[in-house]
């Protein structure tokens, strides 16, 4: 199928850079900022909001029409906070359609200016076959039966802790839209550079230019799960492998290994002769703690002493262990009944690697029910005394035992005394008493974190 795609379309080949000369064995020898900066490089050449791999999905489940978009069964039940308009508005939008070739050609911007500033433009093309592999100038969902994808979208993405500019193209061959099919299959490519530019969360600033390109080694979507479920994420599962190549002042890293998509709106780096495993969100690049488990639970062993997670992960649980008695099922027990049933259960918690082992030791679990009709995107209030600053997981916790967590959008207010949550941790440190006020979302999966949207901090008087 690569080979269609690439005499289709030769002109997507566009990075040669990706694979460059004077790359030698010292050159690849990474320490832990390098390990950073490539894992926020393949997050965000992922994520929905960052128009990544994700962004292209969505939108090659949509038709182009001269009205616009023309959603499919899967695309509306795939929801994506990007190309709703939820988050960026699509504007410029055109459309064509070549009869010689069967491209359906369309184009549009995005602009965001709050919290983030984020601009965009994309070209796309579209080829849609039938089942006896014809051309569809007017395509519907109950005829297509595979499409070609091709996406290009360049722009740029600016926030207080991070500078992106980004050039990325796609190539997707998707077979399976027949009804008789339970699953999509999809190969494919994808090709990226740009410029990258902010602080770790150790605070060393780092500034590097970069090429990337994934390509899609066993990808398939679950069409049941996306309709079930009300987003691509929860339905995509297979592997990538990458290689990145970084360039800073003339020094190149090239940095390659494979991600895994685990079905649960998560994914998986793992890196190349390191044991170093990075999580992260598929819809906003947003990367969760070392020591933190967040997923679906895929077996729980007739002696509850253990679980595997989706991503595959076993958590095993002793004595010592502290469940939450706040969750849907305060005891595994419970939450063992309820998966019996069919249900679909969260376990949150904290936990220890055992080695470079996919084995973790428990200290803190917790346990819910996963419910795709509970809408998690509703402003919370935000109110408090701040207790504690975790700067590494970019937390911290108020007086009433809330976790907030602070991200690239967070917005802080000029009118606040404190603007950054570096001021904030020396202010805590200090033993000063600091007051906060703002709005936030709760998170979709961990019922106990808050994603800051906007925050006014203030000194209390003594």
């Amino acid at each position: 199928m690569k080979a269609i795609l690439r005499l289709l379309f030769p002109a997507v080949l566009f990075l040669a850079a990706c694979t460059v000369d004077g790359i030698d064995d010292e050159s690849r020898t990474i320490n832990e900022t390098e390990q950073y900066i490539a894992g926020q490089i393949i997050a965000e050449s992922l994520s929905d909001q960052s128009e990544g791999i994700m962004a292209s999905l969505f939108d090659a489940f949509e038709i182009p029409t001269q009205e616009g978009f023309r959603k499919t069964e899967l695309a509306s039940s795939a929801k994506s906070p990007v190309n709703l308009g939820e988050i960026m508005e699509i504007i410029d939008f055109t459309y064509s359609y070549n009869q010689e070739n069967g491209t359906h050609t369309t184009s549009y911007s995005r602009i965001h200016d709050e919290g983030v500033q984020r601009t965009m433009e994309a070209e796309l093309k579209y080829i849609y076959f039938d089942n006896n592999g014809d051309f569809l100038e007017f395509p519907t969902y109950d005829l297509v039966s595979s499409v070609i994808y091709n996406a290009t979208r360049s722009g740029s993405t600016s926030s207080p802790t991070r500078n992106t500019t980004f050039v990325r193209k796609d190539q997707f061959f998707i077979d399976g839209f027949s009804d008789d099919n339970i699953t999509l299959t999809m190969d494919g490519e994808h090709l990226g550079e740009g410029t990258i530019s902010g602080n770790t969360p150790g605070g060393i600033n780092f500034d590097r230019h970069y090429t990337i390109k994934i390509e899609f080694l066993n990808i398939q979507i679950t069409k049941s799960t996306i309709v079930g479920y009300t987003n691509l994420e929860q339905g995509l599962s297979g592997s990538l492998g990458y290689t990145v190549t970084m360039d800073h002042n003339g020094d190149l890293k090239e940095i390659k290994g494979t991600v895994q998509i685990s079905g649960d709106g998560t994914a998986l780096i793992k890196f190349k002769d390191l044991a170093d495993i990075l999580t992260f969100k598929l819809v906003d690049a947003r990367q969760l703690d070392d020591d933190e488990f967040d997923d679906r639970i895929k077996i729980i062993n007739d002696q509850n002493d253990f679980i595997i997670l989706a991503n595959n992960q076993r958590i095993q649980f002793n004595s010592e262990t502290i469940f939450d008695n706040a969750g849907d099922f305060p005891t595994l027990e419970q939450a063992q009944t309820a998966l019996n049933q069919g249900d679909r259960i969260i376990a949150i918690g904290i936990a220890t690697r055992i080695g470079t082992t996919n084995t973790f030791i428990a200290s803190e679990a917790g346990f819910w029910l996963e419910n795709p009709e509970v809408d998690w995107t509703a402003y919370l209030n935000i109110e408090g005394q701040v207790k504690t600053v975790n700067l590494q997981r970019q937390t911290f916790n108020l007086d009433k035992g809330v976790k907030i967590h602070i991200s690239e959008a967070t917005v802080f207010s000029e009118s606040g005394d404190i603007k950054s949550l570096e001021v904030m941790h020396e202010a805590i440190k200090d033993k000063k008493k600091v007051s906060v006020k703002g709005e936030g979302s709760q998170d979709s999966k961990n019922r106990k974190l808050i994603l800051a949207h906007n925050l006014e901090v203030i000194y209390d008087e003594e």
